[in-house]
């Protein structure tokens, strides 16, 4: 196989890829071959077929995106391109195409999906579902505040009650958003450990690139 055909059946095989990531596999890959001057040959065979080595890319592709994904942000100091490359949705694609391009049966990528699938619109549904509450602690507490504070010339006594019930509820409503946020996290964390280990198992074959 010469250097072109090599290049564009590995082209044809990281199609899928953002064009950000493609260009950049492509662009250190033809350079590398063209430093091979004459052992071209030679260094194809060791690098072996295309569609290893682009599974090999997809795999580096998706741990880099999941190392931006556990982090869960990015510097604002970044450049533009950089924002842009490292979005939400990008990183998302890039997971679900590293664990196709992981070394395990196609039948359990797709599981694998599916189950990551319904963790995050559990994880989802999970944030909603304390939202609501912690909407609910703030209002029963500015109710009670409220209704202290409409009751202080009758009944001091009554006052006080109320708005000590007013600072405890407001209180359980941001120690709730301090616990879901912590337990998000470690969520999140147990799941990129998890979806890391499952792109790069078994995988001897990644190139920096």
């Amino acid at each position: 196989m010469s250097k072109e055909e090599y290049l564009a059946e590995l082209e044809r095989n990281l199609r899928k890829l953002p064009e950000v990531e493609r260009l950049e596999a492509m662009q250190y890959y033809r350079e590398y071959l063209e430093e091979a001057g004459e052992n071209v040959e030679e260094v194809i065979e060791k690098l072996g077929p295309p569609k290893e080595v682009a599974n090999g890319i997809i795999r580096e592709c998706a741990v880099k995106s999941l190392a931006v994904v556990g982090q869960g942000q990015r510097r604002e100091s970044e450049e533009k391109e950089a924002r842009k490359k490292n979005s939400t949705a990008t990183n998302i694609w890039l997971i679900v195409l590293g664990i196709f391009a992981a070394p395990i049966a196609f039948p359990v990528a797709i599981a694998v999906v599916a189950v990551l699938f319904a963790a995050f619109i559990s994880l989802a549904a999970f944030c909603l579902s304390v939202a609501v509450l912690d909407v609910c602690f703030f209002v029963v507490g500015i109710i009670a505040l409220v209704a202290g504070i409409g009751v202080a010339a009758i009944s001091p006594s009554t006052t006080v009650f109320f708005i000590g019930c007013s600072l405890f509820m407001i209180g359980l409503g941001i120690g709730a958003v301090i616990v879901t946020i912590q337990v998000i996290k470690l969520i999140i964390k147990l799941i990129t450990w998890l979806v890391s280990k499952i792109v790069k198992g078994g995988d001897k074959h990644e190139k920096e690139y």
